[in-house]
């Protein structure tokens, strides 16, 4: 009875057999009443979400960090101390300073820096 985008495990509850739509594929599927994707979507959902971890997590191992820093950020209770805000802020100028030898202005480098944040490679 039940199809792929169905919800099984929810049918044995109280609201747990309503018609939805899935609001990413637009199939209509069984389960509890509050779902708003269907289970393939949901599950493709949760693969992108732990990519995107994985990639938060590569992030973390950042040369910059001390291996405890790096600890302290990945289970969240960094406090940045002064001193390591006053050290990126050297290195900031650091690399202005080089980049500025090469001859290369401050608006370039500020809008190859935004480029980078927004992830465009133009």
């Amino acid at each position: 009875m039940s199809n792929q985008h169905d919800f099984p495990e929810d049918f044995e509850h109280e609201n747990g057999m309503y018609m939805n739509k899935c609001c990413h594929c637009q199939v209509t599927f069984l389960g509890y009443k509050r779902r708003v994707s269907c289970k393939v979507c949901d599950t493709l959902s949760k693969k992108k979400i732990s990519h995107i971890e994985e990639a938060a997590r590569r992030e973390l191992i950042n040369p910059f960090f001390t291996e405890k820093e790096q600890l302290e950020i990945a289970i969240g209770s960094v406090t940045f101390r002064e001193e390591v805000i006053l050290n990126l802020r050297e290195q900031i100028k650091n690399l202005r300073s080089l980049l500025h030898d090469s001859e290369i202005d401050d608006i370039i480098i500020d809008q190859h820096q935004f480029k980078h944040i927004r992830g465009s490679d133009d």
